[in-house]
């Protein structure tokens, strides 16, 4: 009787072991996340970052309309800005000024001389920006950069880029805003002139830069 009764608790503490073996089997359970790890959270965001990117660039090819050499020329007189310039190209009484470093790659920047603050003026290029052209007005500018190959989706993803900033009231860099991006995959970038406050006139070319290129001329708008 002594044995059937030791053998009967050790049973129950046996069940009762394993009941609670389960219990804390199923919390655990229960708790538990899945937490992707960091490269897999970096390559999402990369991603979704590289096709927000993409999709603010506004491709001009279809959107361009072919204007006579004469007429390019002509546009000369009505690219003298009312401001005046300081000798980087740039309007003076702003606060603000360009600077260009070259090491492999080229890299353009705007300056405040106040504050020494900087505003980078993007260039998909190795060469980085071709120009920067301040508005009649004074009250915009674009910048220009570009491949000077057919072969450029070997290296980059557009042959050649377009940035309009608009320079709003005040002074420094607060006053300039970067506004809209703009692509050419069929042509290469040598000029670019305002036709009006709202677009620009294109000196282009197709095949890889030599001095016999031909040069075709375009007027898009680009607001």
């Amino acid at each position: 009787m002594k044995n059937r009764l030791v053998v009967s608790l050790g049973l129950v503490l046996l069940v009762a072991c394993k009941r609670r073996e389960n219990r804390q089997l199923v919390i655990l359970q229960k708790d538990s996340i899945h937490v992707p790890n960091k490269a897999e959270v970096d390559s999402d965001s990369n991603q979704a970052i590289n096709e927000k990117q993409e999709e603010s660039v506004t491709q001009l090819d279809d959107k361009l309309k072919k204007i006579s050499a004469t007429q390019y020329k002509d546009l000369d007189s009505l690219n003298m800005p009312r401001c005046n310039l300081d000798s980087n190209g740039f309007i003076k009484n702003l606060g603000v000024t360009l600077k260009r470093r070259c090491d492999e790659v080229c890299e353009t920047q705007l300056f405040e001389i106040k504050s020494g603050k900087t505003m980078p003026l993007p260039a998909d290029y190795d060469t980085g920006l071709l120009g920067l052209l301040v508005s009649p007005q004074c009250d915009r500018f674009v910048t220009y950069s570009s491949y000077d190959m057919p072969d450029y989706d070997k290296y980059y993803a557009h042959r050649a880029l377009i940035v309009l900033y608009d320079i709003n009231n005040g002074v420094g860099l607060k006053a300039i805003e970067q506004k809209k991006t703009f692509s050419l995959n069929e042509w290469s970038i040598r000029e670019v002139k305002w036709l009006n406050e709202k677009s620009i006139v294109l000196k282009l070319y197709k095949e890889a830069y030599s001095d016999e290129v031909k040069f075709a001329y375009f007027k898009v708008k680009i607001e």
